[in-house]
């Protein structure tokens, strides 16, 4: 049984979690020798149920550690090659990274969107905010299970439902987040008074896009929705950047160039 203990007890001395051997440069919490598909990108079915396993028990470790950058490091590492080594599935793996990393994964920090307060796929186990308390359930149904719901923006009065995909742009990964944001919406309309939200700005998490994707968006949602692209750092870690802003600048290319 993995505690909480004894992932951090590994992460703070670099050490295997299966087998307690001291971790080479490159390898987080868990060792090449032991979990071999994780590092060469053909992970096994048991070795990502361990992975899952110990990416579930990551929250508790990180409350007990607010300001432990060493730790976190190590923790950010051990995701980070999950999401290199899974990318035909497993999404959990980015979404818990960026829930956990948000403000630590932008790599400008200009482009950076402030959260007051967000939340993993609309759970909240100890709601104290008004939000949290009055609209959040709300937002939440088996309609509308967005991979992170957060509060944010000026007056930290605008609503962000954050839909995070492995892989590219396609009809179902706008189409989805469209549907979040129309819920979302009809949501903050009948019970605006509650937490007093005066914007809902939709956002896509993805690798990339084609123009030929972006194309297929319809117009009037290309201007609310926010695109960003996920990276994977020299240094091993996941960085986000503005995709709307890279697709525009092709678009304008291609237009000067026909």
């Amino acid at each position: 049984m993995l505690s909480t203990e004894l992932l951090l007890n590994a992460a703070q001395t670099r050490r295997c979690l299966r087998t307690n051997r001291q971790l080479d440069e490159g390898e987080y919490l868990i060792s090449r020798s032991a979990f071999p598909g994780i590092y060469t990108g053909q992970p096994s079915a048991d070795e990502i149920e361990y992975a899952l396993i110990i990416s579930r028990q990551i929250p508790s470790a990180l409350a007990e550690i607010p300001s432990a950058p060493d730790i976190k490091d190590e923790i950010r590492g051990f995701l980070a090659k999950l999401i290199s080594a899974t990318k035909s599935g497993r999404e959990e793996f980015i979404h818990r990274y960026l829930f956990e990393f948000w403000d630590e994964s932008w790599g400008d920090a200009t482009e950076r969107i402030s959260l007051a307060e967000k939340y993993y796929h609309g759970k909240c186990d100890n709601a104290q905010t008004p939000f949290a308390q009055r609209l959040l359930p709300r937002l939440v149904s088996s309609e509308a299970v967005v991979d992170i719901i957060a509060l944010g923006g000026p007056h930290n009065r605008t609503l962000f439902p954050i839909e995070i995909k492995l892989g590219y742009l396609d009809d179902r990964g706008h189409g989805q987040i469209l549907r979040y944001y129309q819920h979302a919406r009809s949501i903050c309309d009948r019970f605006n008074r509650d937490c007093d939200i005066r914007h809902v700005s939709p956002v896509l998490i993805l690798s990339s896009a084609t123009l030929s994707q972006w194309d297929a968006v319809p117009q009037y949602f290309k201007e609310i929705i926010h695109i960003l692209f996920y990276r994977t750092t020299p240094a091993g870690h996941i960085t986000l950047l503005d995709g709307k802003k890279v697709l525009n600048s092709q678009a304008r290319d291609r237009l000067f160039n026909h």
